[in-house]
């Protein structure tokens, strides 16, 4: 499994930023936090994965950046960068429209189903249902 660097998490975020010309609130408000973040989808406790699977370990990021607010402003827009960025690194795509993606992200931010152990669970069952095999997409659009 591919996962995404510290770096590569700011890098999105400040691309991001440029994207939406917000470059001036761009910047890392808690680098702690942020830490913190880029490291919960590889947790383990007791020599288990605390995030078993692809889809959880997807939930555990895009949860942390969104709810965490390790960045000045553009969490939800740089979490749903990353989130797409992890799944399409370990062969995934999502298929969800700007407007579904956009409100996903604020439903997180502020949607209660999305906090805690069990917010974890209903993201990452959301995201399984919103991504497709990159391989299978890719042939059959050649096809």
């Amino acid at each position: 499994m591919v996962f995404l660097t510290l770096e590569e998490i700011v890098a999105t975020h400040f691309l991001t930023m440029q994207r939406f010309d917000d470059e001036s609130e761009a910047g890392i408000q808690f680098p702690d936090r942020l830490e913190a973040i880029v490291h919960r989808p590889m947790a383990e406790s007791f020599g288990y994965e605390v995030h078993p699977t692809l889809w959880r370990k997807a939930a555990a990021l895009t949860q942390s950046l969104v709810q965490d607010h390790p960045f000045h402003n553009g969490n939800k827009r740089t979490a749903l960068a990353a989130l797409g960025t992890f799944l399409r690194l370990n062969g995934y795509l999502l298929t969800l429209t700007n407007r579904d993606a956009e409100e996903l992200m604020v439903a997180i931010a502020t949607d209660d189903r999305y906090k805690g152990d069990n917010g974890l669970t209903l993201l990452s069952q959301e995201i399984e249902q919103v991504t497709i095999d990159r391989e299978k997409y890719e042939k059959d659009d050649e096809g």
